[in-house]
């Protein structure tokens, strides 16, 4: 059934008003999904046009400006380290996904890369305590000591080494 105008916008006034929805659906014979819908309708159809004209520039400024952006970001051609690192600096005021699509990196190269960093910290760290055995051990033997044997006295302290070049 097709009701009025002016007949939705009576019964939107009422319901605005604080008439029980209840009462309202069986007094006019409508459903309350009906009464949701056309309250919603006119919630949203009472913008004025001045308002509805601001907003139109409004986006339109911001499509603008984003319109720059994106071009300063192309012309910028970034490393995808260097987009890592804008994500990084960034990720705590806007969401991963704007941040990866405005600057065209896929969530997945992201997140790899903050695993591989994180991968060779530790294995960073881990050549650096290695590196400072090798060189007690080179200093214990006066010096005297070749790749071969600091191996072995790596491997016998529970150190799980190989050389490379001895394939």
């Amino acid at each position: 059934m097709t009701y009025s105008a002016d007949f939705r916008n009576k019964v939107v006034q009422l319901y605005n008003s604080g008439t029980s929805t209840s009462d309202l659906c069986a007094q006019f014979h409508i459903s309350r999904s009906i009464l949701y819908q056309w309250s919603e309708e006119a919630k949203v159809s009472n913008i004025s046009k001045r308002d509805l004209a601001t907003l139109q520039r409004h986006v339109a400024t911001l499509e603008n400006e984003n319109s720059i952006y994106q071009k300063s970001l192309a012309a910028l051609d970034l490393s995808i380290d260097n987009k890592v690192q804008i994500i990084d600096a960034l990720k705590s005021e806007y969401s991963l996904y704007t941040l990866c699509r405005l600057l065209k990196l896929s969530k997945s190269t992201y997140i790899n890369r903050q695993k591989s960093a994180l991968i060779e910290k530790q294995l960073d760290v881990e050549d650096t305590l290695l590196k400072e055995k090798i060189a007690i051990i080179f200093q214990k033997s006066d010096y005297r000591f070749g790749a071969k044997k600091i191996r072995a006295k790596l491997m016998e302290q529970g150190y799980d080494c190989f050389l490379l070049g001895t394939l």
